[in-house]
């Protein structure tokens, strides 16, 4: 599939990247830019950097970086093409036809059709006086109009076929409706409806997309399972969604803090009463997939699984998965035979409120109280040593020590055990899960929950060089033409550095447009496109005081000639230090080993004097015209190996 480059274009400036890449990361504005946790790698100090006003943005941590069309790709792991069409959907460009190889991304586009006229139907049908029953049900649930519609509830009719001549009506191919599990073929050519006399539940992506469906049933059949789900279909994975995800991203990334609940009543009835950060395992137990899923939103989580054993039994499960993955976890423990929607049904938002101040547990408190049940754990040695070796490994499981070792200082002072005893047994632990595989890292090796670093590599340009960099980018072949009139390419860091600066000269000499994002897609994945990352989402400006107060600024140059010429100033003096710093260097070593004659070190010392003179100079220097000829460069490149930087 592919559209012209203008038209992709045109969907790249439709395409508000703040938009896109807040509705998966919770963003703080930093100056310019906006700050977050990374979504494609854990991390606990934010490093991930979106720039709006360039169209980018740029993880510090893993190196991931790219345009609006690259956080698509990566985000929702689809192909260059889907994301322009996911995009251009999105923000109202309209796209041409596709060329005829683009067959795959038609057959995925043709499912997500299918799910959406099913949706349509349902939600028509519910309406309906054919609907009449599942409209009562809501109503005796306590489930309003606003709910079902932000939800987008719908109702299956009782019939074996309304949906099937609701597609031949319609005129529409049955294939996509086979394929996403809606409808079942019969051997004679016919087609029959797999939900039928059910409330329907729209399953969605995290950006809103129908992707699937659960029906529940209106009343108790025998024989019949009350709750109904599209089986796996090349867009939906039942442990791989989270039910209410769309609906509660914002109230999750706003309050910082998710309620996990096992069921979708359960979600409805908690957004119903303002609990809007409330989505649902799926009926399932929770699995690693989710638990990733959910951390790309918040750390903190209350689960509010229900109050029976088998909700014990899967909150300890969730418990294990979200602590590998350093959440904050709370527990909420309902009455017996109670779920939030039972519960929020009888006594109501307030009476919530109050129990759960009142009852909510960090997981070690929760643990303790199930495992105890409020003896004294030094009446009941083996409670307590049981209990201990069951903490000991949830608290294993935390990546970050300084938590871990809270915890165990908790741990010591509740069980009345040594807290020495329990570090080390807690190290014993961690040593014997060292080896095995982890849920919490499918791609690489990196600790669950730890810090990623990116590989090391050899230094980069120092500072003021990336602003010219940067500079060039921005404002075009004015600024290149102004850089170059007071530096040689040369003057450049050897490697992609002075290979960047190279385009950018040989493009303002031919009087060729500087096209930054057509570069970027180009260079994608080279060194060349990481630098032109990292210089134009720099985290923060250099300030014209840089080099004497060493400090950064997140305030952007107000002129960027004048902020060009400092920093080719302070690029210059950057580099005659480092000639200052090896003679002294030189100079120290042959004194210590007692080599150098006195005539030699007079030169030595000349030198360096001449060196430091030329040092202030340049430091007082101030450019003549923006675009006089070019002046000799100062003599202080960096040497190559095996060179005397003293020039002899």
């Amino acid at each position: 599939m592919s559209w012209p480059p203008e038209k992709i274009e045109e969907v790249r400036l439709a395409a508000d990247i703040l938009l896109v890449i807040g509705e998966a990361v919770s963003l703080k504005r930093r100056g310019k830019n906006w700050v977050g946790l990374c979504p494609f790698h854990t991390e606990k100090t934010p490093s991930f950097t979106v720039a709006p006003d360039k169209g980018l943005f740029k993880c510090f941590g893993c190196g991931r970086g790219g345009d609006v069309f690259t956080f698509v790709m990566e985000y929702e792991r689809v192909s260059f093409p889907e994301a322009v069409r996911l995009l251009a959907e999105r923000f109202g460009v309209p796209l041409p036809d596709p060329d005829p190889r683009g067959a795959r991304s038609r057959d995925q586009e043709a499912l997500y059709e299918a799910l959406r006229e099913a949706m349509r139907f349902f939600s028509e049908q519910l309406r309906a006086r054919s609907g009449k029953r599942a409209q009562n049900y809501l109503r005796r649930r306590g489930i309003s109009e606003r709910i079902a519609q932000r939800f987008g509830l719908g109702y299956a009719p009782a019939g074996w076929d309304a949906l099937a001549r609701h597609v031949q009506a319609m005129g529409l191919d049955p294939d996509p409706f086979v394929r996403t599990n809606l409808l079942l073929p019969r051997k004679d050519g016919t087609y029959v409806d797999r939900f039928r006399d059910r409330l329907m539940f729209p399953i969605t992506s995290p950006s809103g997309k129908v992707i699937g469906f659960a029906g529940r049933l209106l009343q108790a059949i025998p024989n019949q399972p009350k709750y109904v789900n599209t089986a796996e279909t090349p867009l939906y994975r039942k442990g791989e969604v989270l039910y209410g995800l769309y609906q509660a991203r914002e109230a999750i990334r706003a309050r910082d803090e998710a309620l996990l609940v096992e069921g979708y009543a359960d979600v409805l009835a908690l957004h119903e009463y303002g609990f809007e950060e409330a989505v649902a395992s799926g009926g399932t137990a929770l699995t690693p997939e989710q638990a990733r899923l959910l951390s790309r939103y918040t750390r903190r989580v209350t689960i509010l699984f229900d109050g029976d054993e088998a909700g014990l039994r899967a909150t300890l499960r969730a418990l294990e998965m979200l602590l590998t993955l350093n959440f904050e976890v709370r527990v909420l423990r309902l009455p017996q035979g109670e779920d939030p929607d039972s519960f929020l049904r009888r006594q109501g938002r307030e009476a919530f409120l109050a129990y759960r101040s009142q009852q909510e547990r960090d997981f070690l408190h929760f643990v303790l109280e199930q495992e105890l049940g409020g003896i004294d754990a030094s009446t009941d040695p083996e409670r307590q040593a049981r209990t201990a070796r069951l903490l000991l490994r949830l608290i294993g499981r935390i990546p970050d020590v300084l938590r871990r070792t809270a915890y165990v200082r908790l741990l010591a002072s509740t069980l009345h055990l040594p807290e020495a005893m329990l570090q080390g047994e807690l190290e014993s632990h961690i040593a014997r899960s060292a080896d095995k595989p982890s849920f919490a890292r499918p791609h690489s090796a990196t600790a669950p929950g730890a810090e990623s670093r990116p590989p090391t590599s050899p230094p980069g340009p120092p500072p003021p060089e990336r602003l010219l960099l940067r500079l060039m980018l921005e404002y075009g072949a004015r600024l290149v033409e102004h850089v170059f009139a007071y530096m040689n390419l040369e003057e450049f860091t050897h490697g992609p550095s002075r290979e960047l600066a190279a385009r950018l000269l040989q493009a303002w000499q031919a009087g060729e447009p500087i096209e930054v994002p057509r570069w970027m897609r180009m260079l994608e994945r080279t060194p060349l496109g990481e630098l032109m990352l990292e210089v134009l989402t720099e985290r923060y400006d250099l300030s014209l005081g840089w080099l004497e107060r060493r400090i950064l600024s997140a305030d952007p140059e107000p002129d960027p000639h004048e902020a060009a010429e400092d920093a080719i100033r302070r690029l210059k003096c950057w580099r005659l230090d480092r000639v200052i710093e090896e003679n002294s260097r030189q100079i120290a070593e042959r004194t210590r080993r007692g080599e150098a004659g006195e005539e030699e070190m007079r030169k030595l010392l000349e030198r360096r004097q001449e060196l430091i003179s030329l040092r202030r100079d340049l430091e007082k220097s101030r450019f003549s015209a923006p675009h006089s000829p070019q002046p000799e460069p100062f003599d202080v490149h960096e040497n190559g190996p095996g060179e005397d930087p003293l020039g002899g």
